[in-house]
């Protein structure tokens, strides 16, 4: 390919990427058995590996990996993760449904975990339910970041709600 000067096509980059994925995690989970002692980083590049191409199930199981075997504690960005990841596939449910078991764990969302399911919102035309979370962060004192903003914003304007862009 090279020396035609050509590139792979996204499609091959994602099978390519989805391979890696499958490999990386048989051999963390699998081959090295009890002789690898997975961490809370290790479980969480495995989940957003996942996440990455689409395969969001996959992504809970190694949630639930983690909440069975209590290797590590299970961190705001491990919810982030797999919310993220429901999002990028449309499953708001299955979202939410993660976004309510981080509260019940008693583990507190960041920005990052609003500003996913603010994305995961407005991806299926959701505004008003967005507008609700993004409110929820104001309530709750968390301070919007650039991409909190950007989200409402584009969310807005996408729904034809100029008027409430600019405010």
């Amino acid at each position: 390919m090279r020396a035609l000067r050509l590139g792979p096509s996204p499609k091959t980059l994602a099978i390519i990427a989805e391979r890696h994925v499958e490999m990386a995690s048989n051999k963390l989970f699998k081959v090295f058995g009890g002789r690898f002692k997975a961490d809370c980083v290790s479980y969480n590049i495995i989940a957003n590996g996942w996440c990455l191409i689409k395969r969001t199930p996959m992504a809970l199981e190694v949630l639930k990996e983690m909440m069975k075997k209590r290797k590590c504690d299970i961190d705001v960005v491990t919810y982030t993760t797999v919310i993220h990841g429901f999002g990028i596939v449309g499953e708001i449910k299955k979202a939410k449904r993660v976004f309510d078991e981080m509260a019940r764990e008693g583990i507190l969302p960041s920005v990052a975990t609003y500003n996913a399911m603010i994305q995961v919102l407005y991806r299926k035309d959701n505004v008003e339910k967005a507008i609700l979370v993004f409110e929820e962060v104001l309530r709750k004192g968390y301070v919007p970041n650039s991409i909190t903003y950007n989200l409402v914003i584009t969310g807005l304007c996408h729904a034809g709600h100029m008027d409430r862009a600019v405010e």
